[in-house]
C-alpha cells in the first residue's frame, strides 16, 4: 500500500493543532478554576485543584469545562498565536503545487528552532510517561506550559521535514553520463586504452 505523504502530514498538523487548542483550554481552565470565588476547584470525590496535587479525570473535565472560548481568546499569547498560524501555514505549504519538496523541508525545519520550547516539552511528557507520574497542577500553572503545547507541533514538523528529504531524494536523479558522452563523441567511441596508446608513442617519437 503505497503512503499519502500529504495526507500524513495533514493528519499530522491537525493533530498537532487541536493538542495545542486543548492544552490551550485545559491553561485556561485551571487559571479560572483557581481564580474564581463562585467555580468549583474539588471533584466529586473531593480531590482538590492544587498546584502540587494530581490532576484527576474529574479535575480535568471541571478545568475543561470552566474555560470558555471568551477566556481562552483573552488569554491567548502571541506565541501561541504564531504557532496556531504556522499550523495553517503549513497546511498551505504542504499541499501548494507551487511549493516543491526543498522548500516544504525548510519551512517545516524552521518552526523546529522557531519553537524549540517544544523540545523540552517533548522530554517532559516522555518522563511523564515513562515514569507514569500523573499531571499536577504545578505542570500546568508553573512549569513552561507552552513547552507541552508546542511538543506536539515539533514533533509533527520533525516527521514532515523528514518525509520531504525522503521525498526531495527520490525526485533527484543523477545525469546520464553514458548520454552525454554519446551526444558529444557519438556512438563510435574510441576503444579503451587508445589515447594511453597514442600518448605512449607520441613520446617514444620524441
Amino acid at each position: 500500500m503505497k503512503t499519502n505523504p500529504k495526507l500524513i502530514g495533514s493528519l499530522l498538523i491537525g493533530a498537532s493543532f487541536g493538542l495545542v487548542v486543548l492544552w490551550l483550554f485545559i491553561k485556561t481552565g485551571y487559571e479560572v478554576s483557581l481564580g474564581g470565588a463562585n467555580i468549583s476547584a474539588r471533584d466529586p470525590q473531593g480531590n482538590e485543584l492544587a498546584s502540587g496535587l494530581p490532576i484527576t479525570r474529574e479535575l480535568l473535565k471541571i478545568i475543561i469545562g470552566n474555560a470558555s472560548a471568551k477566556e481562552v481568546i483573552a488569554r491567548l499569547p502571541l506565541s501561541v498565536i504564531v504557532c496556531l498560524t504556522g499550523h495553517l501555514a503549513g497546511l498551505w505549504v504542504l499541499w501548494s503545487p507551487k511549493v516543491g519538496s526543498r522548500a516544504k523541508k525548510r519551512f517545516f525545519l524552521v518552526q523546529m528552532p522557531l519553537f524549540a520550547s517544544g523540545f523540552l516539552g517533548v522530554v517532559l511528557w516522555m518522563s511523564s510517561l515513562i515514569t507514569r507520574s500523573p499531571v499536577d497542577g504545578k505542570s500546568i500553572g508553573e512549569d513552561p506550559w507552552q513547552a507541552s503545547a508546542f511538543a506536539s507541533w515539533v514533533v509533527a514538523s520533525a516527521i514532515i521535514a523528514f518525509m520531504a528529504w525522503r521525498a526531495e531524494r527520490k525526485a533527484f536523479r543523477w545525469p546520464d553520463f553514458a548520454a552525454q558522452q554519446r551526444a558529444i563523441f557519438g556512438d563510435h567511441m574510441l576503444p579503451a586504452g587508445t589515447i594511453r596508446q597514442l600518448m605512449d608513442e607520441e613520446r617514444g617519437e620524441r
